[in-house]
């Protein structure tokens, strides 16, 4: 079995995802017990590289969401212009929930195109939607959620259901609900 670490959990370690962290003996317990596991499924060795093998993916989902956020993805000045507005009235919209926005890796400004219509307009509903995502959703994590098909409605995506009129109620429902999850 894997040694114990001190008192911070594995899970609550970001270290852990590179394996660099041993399984306490309450996560080996809860593992033996729940998991349908064996000791030597356990080991340091089979931990670390399931760990390894976690960041990895982790790592290549984070690029394709970042990717999907930035696929045309609008500057500062841009949105101004779309929204005739100044920088300073972008960022208040950014700052009161109106607007998504992601910082890049340099410190700019970017922000995904389907939060405006084809007139130039943000998406009907998408003030209210942004305000009841849960805290911890970022730019990736939305526009990966817009962009999803959902059964919840009738298989399309968010950003469909907005688009097309449909009811905003049921979107903000919906992400208002992901905070339980």
């Amino acid at each position: 079995m894997p040694t114990t670490g001190g008192a911070q959990s594995s899970s609550e370690d970001p270290a852990a995802l590179s394996g660099d962290v041993p399984l306490t003996e309450s996560e080996c317990a809860f593992l033996l017990a729940h998991a349908d596991m064996q000791p030597a499924d356990l080991s340091n060795e089979v931990w670390n590289k399931a760990a390894r093998e976690v960041a990895t993916a982790l790592n290549a989902a984070r690029r394709e969401a970042e990717e999907l956020a930035k696929r045309g993805a609008l500057s500062l000045d841009e949105v101004g212009r779309r929204l005739g507005v100044g920088p300073a009235q972008v960022h208040a919209l950014v700052r009161d929930g109106e607007l998504l926005c992601g910082v890049d890796r340099h410190g700019a400004a970017y922000f995904p195109p389907w939060q405006f219509t084809a007139s130039g307009c943000t998406l009907p509903g998408l003030s209210e939607v942004l305000r009841a995502l849960p805290d911890d959703y970022d730019v990736h994590a939305t526009t990966t959620f817009m962009n999803a098909p959902n059964e919840s409605f009738d298989g399309w995506t968010p950003l469909q259901w907005l688009t097309a009129g449909r009811d905003i109620s049921t979107v903000v429902g919906y992400v208002s609900d992901l905070g339980w999850v």
